[in-house]
């Protein structure tokens, strides 16, 4: 039989990935059969055809020892340029860097299948399992097979078929060692068939992620085959050379026109002794949770998109990657479920949190930007809602940017007023210095110019002052009075007095206003009442849960409502309470709690609802849930219930 001591394991490798799938020779696709008939037809074979296919495949990341691990295992990353060492936040983590997988809070299973060229066919399968406390295992099988090869035990005899398999087993576990470090590790069992030939081996890879400004940018690392496998064929074997990976990826989140819309920029730089550094890129946009449009160059410079759907806790990716043998086609299909938290909220880890985030502030502060260093404080608070040194600041900071603001108003006000004098308009000034005095009313100069202007305007401009003045109150007192009316439409009764209120500093006999703002209160107090009394009624019959969800309706439109307070503290202490713990564990409570700030932050606001009601039924009278429940309805109202 010719396959004996003549095989040569490089040129069959070889043969699987490049002749069969990439290659061609003076414009032709390679044949899969082979004639043999000892050592010298295949030392010809190499000399004619190998030398050819293994600059073709170099080119195109192939020809190195285990390059089939190096086709990309999801459709996600390939639509990106396989750019996905800095990302690595799904299962596929375990190949591309095993310290993403930290990042997981659910149980993962994903699939992945890539049809090629000439019977070649290209599968991953891999599953992720978090655990509380003891990071995040992997296991993942990557398979190639190529069929239907022809082998002839004599030039002149019946050819017979045969197929070429690559396959690995891969092991990881990633563990974060501070917030923002995460490292991983994978150990591989490669094995490799010919026909009837075939060999194993094992190799260890190893990752790190590290992420910076509350984890909106990631670097990454990944070193494949630090202990190199050594498949051997027969008496010859090929040792995988080691292949770095480098990444870096930087998210904007909340930044577009969708509060839930999501831009990631990716960018990659592969190294080995074979491929030298290329470098590669991807661009993921995702419209809302559920939509994700894709595109990338990858490290053959060929360019990729791709696009992806959410369905409840299933995935479904597609990426197409141009080739000049056309297009290939990728799918890939993942689940989620269950969930678990408790290893991402660790009391070390949400003081990391809230100490970047505060630090982050305090240099946007330093910088002027006042609006982004209080976004990132209110985000602190979110997570250390306690924390009475951030609310001071948040409080100072935002009267200092009242004050700016105002400061910059008068500026641009006293500058149009001198001109506005110096010209002899009048009457143009007066409304300048009138704007002035409204902001700072104990400006002495607007003082001054306005009784210099009045004693100087006649009765004419006089009218047409009080004209202008009356046409442009009644413009503000109608926007004010619309705005209040939207908010009370909505049920944010307390922000509707106040835009009434913003009528009267304009004109504080304003009959419709004043009327507004008694029929809003009489109505608050009309509410509070219903629902305070349902909810008594409700804890008379016993039923606690309901009469706790009324109790906190009560005070989100009452805060001050005492009693409502009183029966939620006396549910509490009760010795049987239903669906309330007698001894609540406050470990457990402060995760929930944790749990649900994480999706607030993340903009799941519907999810942060449901997650603040569960906690709320532990334990009612948790005041930090309640204004966090609070906060997500008020955004869901303002974004149309998303």
């Amino acid at each position: 039989m010719a396959w004996k001591q003549t095989l040569n394991p490089d040129f069959a490798i070889g043969l699987n990935l490049e002749t069969v799938r990439h290659c061609t020779l003076a414009g032709r696709r390679m044949p899969k059969s082979i004639a043999n008939s000892g050592l010298i037809t295949m030392i010809l074979a190499g000399l004619l055809l190998g030398f050819p296919l293994v600059a073709a495949a170099q080119a195109l990341n192939g020809g190195q020892p285990g390059s089939f691990l190096h086709l990309g295992q999801s459709a996600r990353a390939q639509g990106m340029g396989n750019c996905f060492v800095a990302i690595s936040d799904d299962v596929t983590a375990i190949y591309y860097n095993p310290a993403g997988l930290t990042q997981l809070l659910k149980y993962e299973l994903n699939t992945f299948y890539c049809p090629l060229w000439e019977d070649t066919n290209y599968n991953f399968l891999g599953y992720a399992h978090p655990l509380e406390k003891m990071g995040t295992f992997g296991v993942a099988l990557i398979n190639m097979t190529t069929g239907e090869f022809e082998k002839r035990e004599t030039i002149i005899s019946e050819p017979t078929n045969f197929t070429v398999n690559d396959r690995a087993f891969l092991f990881s576990y990633g563990h974060n060692f501070s917030n923002r470090l995460s490292v991983g590790t994978t150990v591989k069992s490669i094995k490799k068939t010919v026909d009837i030939y075939s060999g194993s081996a094992f190799g260890i890879d190893a990752g790190a992620l590290y992420r910076f400004l509350g984890n909106q940018l990631s670097v990454g690392a990944n070193f494949q085959n630090l202990m190199a496998p050594a498949p051997k064929l027969q008496s010859a074997g090929d040792k995988y050379p080691l292949y770095s990976k480098f990444g870096v990826a930087y998210k904007i989140e909340s930044a577009l026109t969708n509060w839930e819309d999501k831009l990631i920029l990716a960018l990659d730089v592969d190294y080995s002794s074979f491929l030298k550094a290329k470098n590669h890129f991807g661009i993921e946009y995702w419209y809302g949770k559920n939509l994700a449009l894709r595109l990338g160059k990858d490290i053959n410079n060929y360019m990729t998109f791709g696009m992806g759907v959410n369905y409840a806790s299933f995935s479904f990716d597609y990426a197409a990657v141009a080739h000049d043998l056309g297009l290939s086609h990728r799918f890939s299909v993942g689940y989620r479920f269950g969930y678990i938290g408790e290893a991402q909220y660790s009391l070390q880890a949400i003081k990391e949190k809230v100490m970047a985030l505060n630090q982050s502030g305090t240099e946007l502060y330093t910088n002027k930007k006042y609006a982004l260093a209080l976004a990132e404080w209110d985000k602190a608070l979110v997570w250390d809602p306690q924390n009475t040194a951030l609310q001071e600041k948040v409080t100072r900071v935002n009267a200092e940017l009242e004050s700016i603001v105002n400061r910059k108003l008068i500026e641009q006000y006293l500058s149009k007023a001198y001109v506005l004098y110096e010209e002899g308009k009048l009457v143009d000034s007066m409304e300048q210095w009138k704007e002035v005095a409204n902001l700072d009313p104990g400006n002495e100069r607007a003082k001054e110019y306005i009784a210099k202007i009045d004693a100087k305007l006649a009765k004419e401009d006089l009218a047409i002052l009080q004209e202008r003045e009356k046409e442009k109150g009644i413009v503000t007192i109608n926007a004010y009075i619309k705005f209040g009316d939207d908010l009370a439409d909505q049920g944010r009764y307390a922000e509707a007095i106040r835009e009434y209120q913003k009528v009267l500093r304009v004109n504080p006999e304003h009959l419709t206003a004043n009327k507004r703002i008694t029929d809003t209160q009489f109505k608050v107090k009309a509410l509070t009442r219903e629902h305070f009394d349902k909810a008594e009624g409700l804890y008379k019959s016993g039923d606690k849960p309901n009469a706790i969800k009324e109790f906190w309706l009560v005070l989100r439109l009452d805060p001050a409502y005492s009693a409502a307070r009183d029966y939620l503290d006396k549910i509490k202490q009760e010795e049987k309470p239903v669906q309330v713990s007698k001894k609540i564990d406050e470990k457990k409570i402060s995760q929930m709690y944790y749990r649900a700030a994480d999706l607030y932050l993340k903009g799941q606001y519907q999810e942060t609802i449901i997650a603040c009601n569960e906690l709320l039924a532990m334990d009612p009278t948790n005041e930090n849930t309640a204004k966090l429940v609070t906060k997500a309805q008020s955004v869901l109202e303002k974004i149309g219930g998303k």
